[in-house]
């Protein structure tokens, strides 16, 4: 706890925020609610600057999303995949229908393609 504390002065020294967001795992949304208290009693001029949010749970084929283990993906890297497989799914739809000349089947529009997330 003191380490979110600590974190939440730094970060406000060192940035000097209007507002900070912080997004974790749902499984965070005690100790968020518990810092932010702390916080509100020490430095309540911090407390109405900083809002925790959270998510559903990250997984990957090689287990759940964790900064501490490394095991994150960036925002920007998530869109690029994101665009990448449109791409593909535009290029599948496109052939099938100059071969076909009919619209693609829905099975094949929610053809998954081989990403790691």
């Amino acid at each position: 706890m003191s380490q979110g504390v600590g974190l939440t002065l730094r970060k406000h020294r060192d940035f000097d925020f209007d507002q900070s967001i912080v997004i974790t795992g749902n499984e965070q949304n005690d100790y968020f609610k518990v810092l932010l208290k702390v916080v509100d009693l020490l430095m309540p001029e911090l407390a109405g600057k900083t809002i925790h949010l959270s998510h559903g749970m990250l997984r990957f084929a090689s287990g759940k999303m964790s900064s501490r283990k490394g095991n994150v993906i960036t925002a920007e890297s998530l869109l690029e995949q994101i665009k990448q497989n449109c791409a593909r799914g535009s290029a599948r739809r496109a052939i099938w229908m100059k071969k076909n000349a009919k619209p693609l089947p829905r099975s094949l529009l929610s053809a998954r393609s081989n990403t790691p997330y």
